[in-house]
């Protein structure tokens, strides 16, 4: 299947590597409407923010991969 490289995500700690979102069908402006369906479920505050909303983007078929 092709991957479809969507976004970068750039990881802010020192010496960790930088990771992409990527679906094996879908490209970055389907990326986009994902992530704000994503960002849209998920208060902003929650704790687990980053957790809840790599789990709604991986059921939605992403995955993060590292560069």
């Amino acid at each position: 299947m092709f991957v479809t490289i969507a976004a970068a995500l750039l990881v802010s700690a020192c010496n960790e590597p930088e990771l992409v979102w990527v679906h094996p069908e879908r490209g970055a402006t389907d990326f986009i409407q994902d992530r704000d369906t994503c960002t849209a479920r998920i208060d902003r505050l929650d704790a687990d923010y980053k957790a809840l909303f790599d789990s709604c983007m991986g059921d939605l078929g992403w995955r993060q991969q590292q560069m």
